[in-house]
């Protein structure tokens, strides 16, 4: 398995560990009456952000439809939201990818919508956020992240209610942090923010890095 991918066989007590970095939480962390457990099915609902048009990869067919191992990327996403503990899986696409539920075969498996005029990440999360209702949880993926399965996804959720954390995040360690966005922790071994590369000092991407998976 590649070095910048999450290993999925990896157990959620091991994910939040220090030493094996994977799901990993903010320093804003806050009280919480919930009971120390992990989330129940009606309490996620997954988003899976795929509205990016992937110029960057000069192909006529949509960076998200792109086969891994015989079968879209996105969809490897979408089977790992909805195989998750979730109640419901949304799916976010721009206009290219209207017909999504088609191309897949699958209806009614998931939630599609249609963003209009992109407006970056941050738009399609709002309007994800207005199609959880009142869900406990939201996870946000990427759908481009073919790796991802739903134990990660369950792991991610579960690290999150037993931190009591507003924000959770999946990192891992990488080799080449050139193309990624690294993460900063304080003296405490907390989170405090994402360096992009054009920001960065290059002196902090010597060596083994970690890095935010999305």
């Amino acid at each position: 398995m590649p070095d910048d991918i999450p290993d999925s066989r990896t157990s959620p007590h091991t994910l939040e560990s220090s030493h094996n970095r994977g799901v990993q939480t903010s320093p804003y962390a806050h009280p919480s009456n919930e009971p120390h457990c992990v989330a129940h099915r009606g309490d996620v609902v997954v988003a899976v952000l795929a509205a990016g048009h992937g110029k960057r990869m000069q192909s006529d067919i949509p960076k998200h439809l792109l086969g891994v191992a015989g079968m879209p990327i996105i969809e490897r996403v979408i089977r790992a939201g909805i195989g998750a503990r979730s109640s419901q899986t949304v799916v976010m696409v721009g206009s290219n990818m209207a017909d999504l539920e088609d191309r897949l075969g699958m209806h009614d498996a998931f939630t599609l919508v249609v963003q209009g005029p992109p407006k970056g990440t941050a738009d399609s999360v709002r309007q994800a956020l207005d199609q959880a209702g009142d869900a406990s949880w939201v996870v946000s993926l990427l759908g481009d992240s073919p790796h991802l399965t739903s134990e990660v996804v369950d792991a991610l959720v579960d690290s999150a209610r037993l931190s009591r954390s507003k924000v959770t995040l999946l990192t891992c360690i990488v080799d080449d942090a050139s193309a990624y966005g690294r993460i900063e922790r304080d003296v405490q071994d907390r989170i405090v923010r994402i360096v992009e590369l054009k920001n960065d000092d290059p002196n902090c991407r010597h060596g083994r890095t970690e890095i935010n998976s999305g």
